[in-house]
């Protein structure tokens, strides 16, 4: 399990830097809306995402994590001071997943 765990928090990190291991083979939902999701990203980090099919992959990879290692990358979002990054990949490509990073901000006091 820990290995699992660090390496979604791995991900999680490559994530928020707009970045992303070469090895996730996840694909964003297709009813995810990528113009505005870049533009919602590129907004928040400040400049353009050099791999987009990278970066969706690595938002896919976080979307599919069970609950356990969801919440141990929220709480690390919260830690390093990345939440508002984090969130936004969450809102684009799995939104059903929003409840649970409310719930943990809550948890947290954030």
């Amino acid at each position: 399990m820990t290995g699992r765990i660090a390496a979604s928090v791995a991900a999680a990190a490559l994530l928020m830097a707009g970045c992303s291991s070469s090895r996730s083979t996840a694909a964003a939902p297709s009813d995810s809306d990528p113009s505005a999701h870049r533009a919602a990203i590129e907004r928040v980090l400040g400049h353009s995402i050099a791999d987009w099919t990278e970066y969706e992959a690595a938002v896919a990879e976080v979307c599919a994590l069970d609950v356990d290692a969801f919440d141990l990358v929220v709480a690390h979002n919260v830690d390093a001071g990345t939440v508002e990054r984090f969130t936004v990949g969450i809102r684009y490509d799995c939104p059903s997943r929003m409840g649970e990073v409310d719930r943990v901000l809550r948890s947290l006091g954030a």
